[in-house]
């Protein structure tokens, strides 16, 4: 966890340099756009339906009214936090607020702490807080679980408080009054769930939606933390991830305006991209046996950007009049060589879509990880032909912004291709990304994005073996 806020704290330098000498230097915490997308992110993560425009307006001129708070420097009193809590719009069927709120979270937010731990304590304590109040309304049968609030039936489990407006926007307080942008919030990047609501474990503690291929595969739901510190540390790290997503949207949005100097990055992207690259040729070697346990004739590729020979078992060779359809059109589908008759041939075979382009892909990654890519990438590409399915994993080194931000962002793209179409086999959110600034060096960070890669590889093994038709 230190190691984690370390990083974001010299991100967060990168971005409070480049506000100081840039032209752009706008406000993140009262920009009305960035507020809107924030309150729309949170509706989305919580599971809620589109409300009308008046509802979305009023909760962005609730936060915009908080920021501006924040910026006058307002003293975060319980009195304050009392009158915040009531006024900040709620989800329905909306939650009780409870007495001594506001005393609960100006304790909270006078933690002598690290800026995301601070931010962490009170989400946490605004939630209990919200918690105990529902259970309590729960037991004299006024609450949602009663069925005296219209919307839910006898029986019916409320929203997590953990996926409400107040828990979010008191911890988005606490960071821009520690001068950092309100998180990013992804529906892929739900909170830590609510052990208790009202003294019994939570069966409501996460938003309902699609699930990704790391919760498919994930098994069983993991017991609740029996301690605070248990709670605490998964959400701090999930703050401190949604933080560097946010400032790396500030990055690109700074980046625009021109700046004296430029920061050479391309040296630590080409040592951080040649570390990958062999990585995956390592974890490609062992996995080949494996693959071909289950598919004798399963070919593997790793491949880069930079160019340079090819990395495959000399017995992947296609054979000597083998046929070209089937898995080696799929194949060739995911090359940047082989797209354009790629597409004629599905065109005329009936097959369904095809991934997209690399070019898609990268644009697709950084945009997902919340930057403008800047001019020059770099990217490691794994082919595996394993059974009626092809796929191809790619991971970037892109530039945030323009070059002369020095940031840097490791991204990853995986698509699976088979007969009956394309789909993506990560879904990652914004916070599935390892940020780099200038002052990294490739041996110190390594790790972060060895562990990333082992991640994205892994989640995109895992769906190919689950799926492909032996």
């Amino acid at each position: 966890m230190r190691r984690r806020l370390a990083n974001l704290d010299r991100l967060r330098e990168v971005w409070a340099e480049r506000r100081r000498y840039g032209y752009s230097a706008d406000d993140p915490a009262v920009d009305r756009h960035s507020a809107r997308r924030r309150v729309e992110a949170l509706r989305t993560l919580a599971g809620q339906e589109a409300g009308p425009a008046a509802e979305v307006d009023a909760a962005e001129d609730a936060f915009v009214a908080m920021a501006q708070d924040c910026r006058a420097g307002v003293r975060l009193t319980p009195q304050y936090f009392e009158s915040l809590a009531h006024g900040i719009p709620d989800f329905h069927p909306p939650l009780h607020i409870p007495e001594g709120i506001g005393t609960v979270l100006a304790d909270a937010a006078a933690a002598e702490t690290h800026a995301v731990i601070r931010a962490a304590n009170l989400f946490l304590a605004c939630a209990d807080a919200l918690d105990a109040a529902e259970g309590a309304a729960a037991r004299h049968g006024a609450g949602p679980e009663s069925s005296a609030e219209p919307g839910l039936g006898p029986g019916v489990e409320p929203l997590s408080t953990h996926l409400r407006p107040l828990p979010w926007w008191v911890a988005a307080l606490s960071l821009m009054r520690s001068d950092l942008p309100p998180p990013a919030i992804d529906r892929r990047c739900p909170p830590p769930a609510s052990p208790v609501v009202g003294g019994a474990p939570s069966a409501a503690g996460t938003a309902p939606g699609p699930v990704g291929p790391a919760q498919a595969s994930a098994g069983p739901a993991v017991p609740p933390p029996r301690t605070a510190e248990d709670r605490l540390t998964p959400l701090v790290l999930l703050l401190a991830d949604l933080e560097a997503a946010a400032l790396r949207w500030e990055l690109s949005r700074v980046s625009r305006a021109p700046v004296a100097g430029r920061s050479e990055s391309g040296r630590l992207a080409a040592a951080v991209h040649r570390r990958i690259v062999e990585h995956l040729r390592l974890r490609c070697a062992s996995l080949r046996l494996v693959l071909r346990e289950l598919d004798p004739a399963s070919r593997s590729v790793v491949s880069s950007s930079t160019g340079g020979s090819e990395y495959a078992d000399p017995s992947d060779a296609p054979r000597p009049g083998a046929p070209q359809g089937g898995r080696a059109t799929a194949l060739a589908e995911n090359s940047a060589v082989g797209r354009e008759t790629a597409v004629a041939t599905a065109a005329t075979s009936g097959r369904g879509a095809v991934a997209p382009s690399v070019d898609e892909r990268r644009d697709a990654a950084a945009r997902r990880a919340l930057f403008t890519p800047g001019a020059d990438e770099w990217h490691a590409a794994l082919d595996i032909d394993l059974a009626d399915g092809v796929l191809q994993l790619l991971v970037f080194v892109q530039e945030v912004g323009s070059a002369s931000t020095g940031v840097l962002a490791v991204t990853a793209d995986g698509w699976m291709t088979t007969d009956d179409g394309a789909v993506d086999v990560l879904e990652p959110g914004c916070a599935d990304c390892v940020t780099l600034v200038p002052t990294d060096g490739a041996d110190d960070r390594w790790p972060e994005v060895e562990a990333f890669v082992d991640d994205v590889l892994a989640r995109s093994i895992g769906h190919l073996t689950r799926t492909a038709r032996y």
